[in-house]
C-alpha cells in the first residue's frame, strides 16, 4: 500500500495517507492540503513510480510538498522509527 506524508497547514502537523484512503477523504480535508481528490491520485501515480525497487526495511517515505507557485512535489525520504512522530504509535522491537 501506497502512503504519502502531507503537511496540514490548518493543524500544523504531518499526515500520512494511504492510498485507499482518497476517497474517504472529506472535501474540507482535501481543501485543508490545498489539492484536489484528483491532484492527489496523480500524486499516489507518480508516488508508485517513486518507490519502485524500495523496501520497507529502507525505511524511506514519500513526502508531499506544496511550492510556492502552489505544485506538489514529491521526495523520498529516510526516516527513523524512533525519531518520527508518525511512527510513535508503533511497537519497535528493541534488544533487551
Amino acid at each position: 500500500m501506497i502512503e504519502v506524508e502531507f503537511f496540514n497547514e490548518k493543524q500544523n502537523c504531518s499526515v500520512l495517507i494511504r492510498e485507499d484512503e482518497i476517497a474517504t477523504l472529506t472535501d474540507e480535508e482535501l481543501a485543508e492540503f490545498r489539492i484536489s481528490r484528483e491532484g492527489m491520485r496523480r500524486l499516489f501515480s507518480e508516488a508508485a513510480k517513486m518507490i519502485e525497487g524500495v523496501s520497507a526495511s529502507d525505511r524511506m517515505r514519500v513526502c508531499a510538498d506544496e511550492s510556492l507557485d502552489g505544485k506538489f512535489e514529491l521526495n523520498l525520504v529516510q526516516y527513523s522509527p524512533i525519531s518520527d512522530p508518525l511512527m510513535q504509535d508503533i511497537p519497535t522491537k528493541t534488544k533487551n
